[in-house]
C-alpha cells in the first residue's frame, strides 16, 4: 500500500453481485489479515463514477433550460424584427403587390434579409464556439470528436424557427390589401 501523506492505494476487485454481503464479509476479513491495522473501506466503482459525472448531468439539464429560454427569446426577437421590417417596408411592398408581384416572390424578399443575418452570426460565432467546446472536453479522459453534425443541426433548427416566425408575419403584411397602406399617399 502506498505511505505518506494524502497517498492513498486500493485495490480492485471485479464481483458477481449474487450474494454480495457474503462475498464483502469476506473481503474483509482477508484485507484485515493481511492489514491489520488499515481500515477497511470499500465503494463500487460505477456509483463513484455516476457521483463524479452528476455535476454534468445538472449542466446539462440547466443548459438545456437556458437553450429553451434562447429559443423563446429568439422568436420574440425575430417576431419583433419582421413587424417592425413590414411596418416600414409596408408601401413598398403594397406597390410592388400592385405591380403584380407575387405573396411569395414578397416573403422571399423579406427572409433574405434575416436568413442572411442569421447565417452571419453562425459564421461569427462558430470559432468561438469551437474553442470554448474544446477547452471544455479536454478535462475528460473520454471524449467526443467534433463533427459538423453537432453544428449543422443546431443551425436548421434555429434557421427553421426564424422561417415561421417571419413567415407568419410577413404572411399578414402581404396578403393585406395594397390600399390599407397606400391609402395616406
Amino acid at each position: 500500500m502506498p505511505t505518506g501523506r494524502d497517498r492513498r492505494g486500493f485495490f480492485v476487485i471485479r464481483l458477481d453481485t449474487t450474494g454480495l454481503n457474503g462475498k464483502l464479509e469476506t473481503i474483509h476479513q482477508l484485507y484485515n489479515t493481511f492489514f491489520p491495522d488499515n481500515p477497511f473501506d470499500h465503494f463500487f466503482l460505477g456509483e463513484y463514477i455516476k457521483e463524479q459525472y452528476q455535476s454534468d448531468e445538472t449542466f446539462g439539464a440547466i443548459l438545456s433550460f437556458f437553450s429553451a429560454m434562447a429559443m423563446l427569446i429568439l422568436a420574440l426577437g425575430l417576431f419583433g424584427l419582421s413587424l417592425f421590417t413590414t411596418a416600414r417596408r409596408a408601401k413598398e411592398m403594397a406597390i410592388r403587390k400592385v405591380f403584380g408581384a407575387g405573396v411569395g416572390h414578397m416573403i422571399r424578399l423579406l427572409l433574405r434579409d434575416a436568413v442572411i443575418l442569421l447565417l452571419a452570426a453562425f459564421i461569427i460565432a462558430l470559432p468561438l464556439l469551437i474553442g470554448v467546446l474544446n477547452r471544455w472536453l479536454e478535462q475528460y479522459a473520454e471524449r467526443i470528436r467534433l463533427h459538423a453534425g453537432l453544428f449543422l443541426w443546431p443551425l436548421l433548427i434555429v434557421l427553421l424557427v426564424t422561417i415561421l416566425t417571419i413567415l407568419w408575419q410577413t404572411w399578414r403584411s402581404t396578403t393585406a390589401p395594397p390600399t390599407d397602406s397606400l391609402k395616406d399617399e
